[in-house]
């Protein structure tokens, strides 16, 4: 008895339903809301995880497009408004070794100097925000000297030996002018002690310029249309907004296979050449891509408003760079054609001086100077060019011109711009220091612009690569483990059903027992 009473007075006093087992039991009650907090945690796993992961295709092209159009909130628009990327710009010269041999007829020599290289550092400038889906702006660039990149030993103070552009342009302008003109250009020329031979400075012929009474008493005369008081092939460009003129791109408002579009230079969408399709504005300025799809006959067409026009690449390779694929776009033999090799680009052809293929005529973009652009050592040009002239070593592996983009994202990966500045020296009898001198394609310099994408704008790019692949993984895998929640619940919940159901069959005859027992007692 003094057992029974002690074993009533320690237990916790029970329900009559919870005595008899018929009530719910305490840890019973904790084990059924453990799995209903499973179960419901499951449940939302899993339509959440599958939800997500369906939609997340759709997710992605919304953060691409955000990210990408170019807004003043997007990592387009910081990559876009000033170059994230280290920038390089490379002068190589040519100096003329016997300039007095090419007044004699002779084929002139050339030797090549550099590279003279510089860091280049860009901004937007005076950005428009146009209701059609386009942004207006100017780009100021500046340039600085850095001699540890640039070839051992050389200065911006070494001289150069090479044709004499003021002379040259004078020469070109009043080409087809009467003979008095001519003769007086002659004597002007005479009077001032011009020579068709200059030698000057790396710094004064291209950023710093320098004073020529010729090109001064030409412009008081409006005999050219040149803005500046001295000359220099990049004279008053450095920190310049308005050198390179007006740009208007697309933003991507409407398509991203639109970004970065130009649709105007100078508010026209039109170049100054006046050649029918070829004077047509297209491409973009460089430093802003779409993302796209590439197959052979894929192009890349890029404006430089150095040449008032544009340059098309063509698709050549897939290439590896920093562990990101991309699409590699090079320069062809048809680039700088003139309807030669390629119908299409005949509008580029002079009808009265239609030049051999290879090298563009940019007279009107140089202020009247007989100027030629081609690729470096007239790479890919009509043999022509090489075979008046010594020094030339057209070599692919250092005078192409190629662009690598990313065609996920329209980054750029790798670029290697470069073009070669070549004036045209013409016979002619009326000015005397001209007399001896065959129709010659004189090179001047050529210039290489380079960038490469750094190692932490690859991380960026190859995090946008993976990111729908990633989401897929993620979000369905949420969804399963919400499955797999939901299963454990549901099976320890019968489980529990199932033990419950034997424990009351056996509950019956137990308590018998139990009775009878007692009784005896």
């Amino acid at each position: 008895m003094d057992a029974v009473k002690k074993k009533e007075i320690t237990d916790f006093p029970k329900s009559k339903a919870q005595q008899n087992g018929t009530g719910p039991q305490p840890e019973k009650m904790r084990s059924n809301t453990k799995l209903y907090i499973a179960l419901g945690l499951g449940v939302i796993l899993f339509i959440g995880g599958i939800t997500v992961g369906a939609l997340w295709g759709t997710i992605v092209d919304y953060i691409y497009k955000k990210e990408l159009t170019l807004t003043t909130d997007s990592k387009s628009f910081e990559m876009w408004n000033e170059n994230p990327i280290p920038l390089f710009l490379s002068f190589y010269m040519f100096n003329l070794s016997n300039p007095n041999d090419f007044f004699k007829g002779e084929k002139p020599n050339f030797t090549e100097t550099g590279p003279y290289v510089f860091s280049e550092k860009f901004y937007k400038t005076d950005k428009v925000w146009n209701d059609n889906g386009t942004v207006t702006f100017h780009r100021r660039r500046y340039w600085t000297f850095v001699p540890e990149l640039s070839k051992k030993g050389v200065s911006l103070s070494d001289k150069i030996t090479n044709l004499n552009p003021i002379v040259v342009t004078l020469g070109n302008i009043v080409r087809f002018q009467r003979p008095l003109l001519r003769k007086f250009a002659n004597l002007l020329m005479k009077a001032v002690k011009e020579n068709v031979i200059v030698t000057k400075s790396v710094s004064e012929l291209i950023y710093d310029g320098y004073e020529d009474k010729l090109l001064e008493i030409a412009r008081k005369l409006n005999i050219t249309t040149l803005p500046y008081d001295k000359f220099g092939w990049f004279y008053a460009r450095n920190g310049s907004d308005t050198y390179e003129g007006t740009y208007s791109i697309k933003t991507g408002k409407d398509s991203i296979s639109e970004i970065g579009e130009l649709v105007e230079w100078n508010y026209t969408n039109k170049t100054i050449y006046d050649n029918g399709k070829c004077s047509q504005i297209k491409g973009t300025v460089g430093d802003l891509w779409h993302p796209f799809t590439t197959n052979s006959s894929s192009r890349l067409s890029v404006f430089s408003s150095d040449i008032c026009t544009s340059i098309d690449l063509v698709y050549n390779s897939t290439t590896e760079f920093l562990g990101i694929t991309g699409s590699k776009f090079v320069s062809h033999e048809n680039i700088l054609d003139n309807g030669t090799k390629d119908p299409s680009r005949k509008c580029y052809c002079d009808n009265v001086e239609c030049q051999p293929s290879g090298a563009l005529n940019v007279s009107l973009c140089k202020f009247g100077a007989p100027a030629f652009i081609s690729l470096p050592h007239f790479y890919l040009a009509d043999p022509s060019y090489r075979e008046r002239i010594e020094g030339m070593k057209p070599d692919k592996a250092l005078h192409e011109t190629f662009v690598v983009l990313d065609p996920v994202m329209g980054v750029p990966m790798q670029v290697k711009a470069q073009l070669q500045l070549n004036l045209l020296v013409r016979h002619d009898d009326e000015i005397e220091m001209f007399k001896n001198i065959s129709d010659t394609f004189v090179p001047m310099l050529w210039f290489s612009q380079t960038a490469e994408l750094t190692t932490q704008y690859a991380t960026l790019v190859k995090i946008t690569h993976i990111l729908p692949l990633l989401g897929h993984a993620t979000f369905y895998g949420v969804g399963a483990i919400g499955a797999l929640l939901v299963f454990i619940a549901v099976f320890v919940s019968l489980r529990a059903k199932w033990r419950e159901e034997e424990n009351q069959n056996l509950l019956p005859n137990d308590r018998d027992n139990n009775s009878v027992i007692t009784s005896d007692g």
